[in-house]
């Protein structure tokens, strides 16, 4: 029961510390409600902290309160000092939050206690003073009421509004009713296929309603797994305002698309090379306001994050109007490192591609913002671990954009399933553009490109790439599917399409965890195993 409380205090915590911080940032901006906000939240903090026995933050919390309170008494707009103390002070409940631990429970412990009596430490009574200078106060006893009229006002204001109709379920054990969902797929699919050769009719009539049944409870297993982008997009509004300081710098964050939904797993993936990619846009892309003005742009930097729906991927770019990407320095830095032919003409697109290479750089130095190791080599790797790709976009002088596909979830796919000799494969049905049947090409001839409809599309040789040995002599013809990815086309072919089927995606072990063109496996009603075809990962090999 205690361990079930504190997974539900750490939840409600982590998300009231977000919204105090959310709140801190919209009141510097001069937000009308924003002041409102943040002392419901240091409300609700203070009391949840009482409620599982934590006293020195409740203390804390309560000590805050009083100083909104006399931030609202003054009747003054909060300045960037102001809101540096109140970014700090929400630090240092984040930092209590760690240390201090939950005593609801303890027999040692009187539930009686005064908050008052749990002792503050030199930081967190610093903090509080840092804010009393900001405020232009002078220290109030913790005892003394705040004034009447401000404290009933937005006391009034600060009950904390109840979960209507929700309930906070730890990952955990979501992950483990995607996992039994998962199997209950497969157990459908076998017995779909004992009743596909069966006669019974009331056996195929109970398993096309098993089918659906089984469809609609993974369609909300996964929606209970997605999240909205903007729980990783609203933190970097902190890390913004934070940096720009730091580098004397006016940038404005502006952030759209923040409502598309992802699977949790993949927001969770792209916190760390997000989080490089904006201090790099901030760091190297914008400029300081005096070089801005005499390139003709305003002081103030625009940095831009925007997702969208792409099909069955979502599209995340990070934009910024700064100096943009000079290509005649990477081709001479290519050069220095022998990456290119000294007579070589690599095309813009290919200029940029090696920005992803191993500490490739066009920096002489290394900044303490932007650099830390974590190169664009390892944002490219953990973009790719996640099924997505990324490419940047620039135009020198006006600015550079990174562009991530990602799928919009990696747990279960309805796919293609589809045979070559003896190997089972799955395409993603969302990958598939095209299906039909052609003689096959002579033995040994290898296709570069196959003409379909008057355009030209590259193609994959499967056989080839995985190395598959036949056992047999295949037929006269040839079922090809065109499958796309982030807007590129690639042609496969196959000895026959088996039709539709919605799989669970196994992981693969470590040898064959980073095989290219393949993104997982699949246990199918037989036993059988086949493999998942990535046709991201195949088109990056076509090119």
């Amino acid at each position: 029961m205690l361990n079930d409380i504190r997974v539900a205090f750490a939840i409600e915590s982590t998300q009231t510390l977000n919204g105090m911080e959310e709140a801190i940032l919209a009141l510097e901006q001069g937000a009308q409600d924003a002041l409102g906000q943040l002392f419901r939240h240091a409300h609700t903090l203070k009391g949840s902290a009482g409620i599982v026995g934590m006293k020195r933050l409740e203390r804390y919390a309560h000590t805050l309160e009083h100083r909104l309170s006399a931030l609202r008494e003054l009747g003054k707009p909060a300045d960037k000092a102001c809101c540096d103390a109140l970014l700090a002070c929400k630090d240092r409940c984040g930092a209590i939050l760690a240390e201090e631990p939950i005593t609801m429970g303890d027999e040692d412990e009187d539930a009686e206690g005064s908050a008052a009596e749990a002792p503050l430490s030199a930081e967190d009574e610093q903090s509080i003073r840092d804010l009393d200078t900001a405020l232009g106060i002078e220290a109030k006893a913790e005892e003394e009421d705040a004034p009447e009229s401000a404290y009933r006002e937005l006391e009034r204001r600060a009950v904390p509004e109840l979960y209507q109709g929700g309930v906070r379920v730890p990952d955990a054990k979501l992950d483990a009713l995607v996992n039994l969902v998962g199997e209950l797929v497969t157990v459908q699919a076998q017995f779909t296929r004992l009743a596909s050769d069966s006669s019974d009719r009331s056996m195929q009539g109970l398993s096309e309603t098993l089918k659906r049944l089984v469809g609609d409870l993974r369609t909300a297993s996964m929606d209970m797994r997605l999240m909205p982008a903007d729980n990783l997009f609203s933190k970097f509004q902190r890390l913004t305002r934070d940096l720009a300081s730091e580098l004397n710098k006016e940038v404005e964050l502006l952030i759209s698309g923040g409502n598309t939904e992802l699977d949790k797993s993949v927001i969770e993936g792209l916190a760390e090379p997000m989080l490089h990619i904006m201090r790099n846009a901030m760091d190297h892309g914008i400029e300081e306001p005096e070089a801005r003005l005499k390139a003709g742009k305003g002081r103030r930097g625009r940095l831009g994050i925007t997702a969208s729906h792409e099909g069955a991927s979502v599209r995340i770019r990070v934009s910024d109007d700064g100096r943009g990407i000079d290509c005649e320095r990477v081709f001479r830095k290519a050069l220095e490192r022998s990456l290119l032919a000294q007579n070589g003409k690599p095309s813009k697109e290919e200029l940029l591609e090696l920005l992803f290479l191993p500490n490739f750089s066009t920096s002489d130095t290394v900044s303490t913002v932007s650099g830390r190791g974590y190169g664009l080599d390892i944002v490219k790797a953990a973009v790719e671990r996640l099924g997505g790709e990324i490419h940047v976009e620039s135009e020198f002088g006006k600015g550079t954009d990174f562009i991530i596909d990602i799928p919009l979830t990696i747990a279960i796919i309805d796919g293609f399933l589809a045979r070559i000799d003896d190997r089972l494969f799955i395409l993603p049905l969302a990958n598939i553009a095209e299906c039909y049947e052609r003689p096959r090409p002579e033995p040994g001839l290898r296709e570069r490109l196959i003409e379909r409809n008057g355009e030209f599309i590259p193609a994959i040789n499967l056989e080839h790439t995985f190395g598959i040995e036949r056992a047999k002599e295949p037929g006269l013809g040839q079922e090809m599917v065109i499958a796309t990815a982030y807007g590129a086309k690639i042609a496969l072919g196959f000895d026959k399409l088996l039709g539709g089927y919605q799989t669970v995606i196994k992981p693969l072990g470590e040898l064959a965890g980073h095989l290219a063109g393949i993104s997982g496996s699949a246990i199918l009603p037989d036993g059988a195993v086949a493999l998942i075809l990535d046709v991201g990962s195949l088109s990056r090999l076509a090119k």
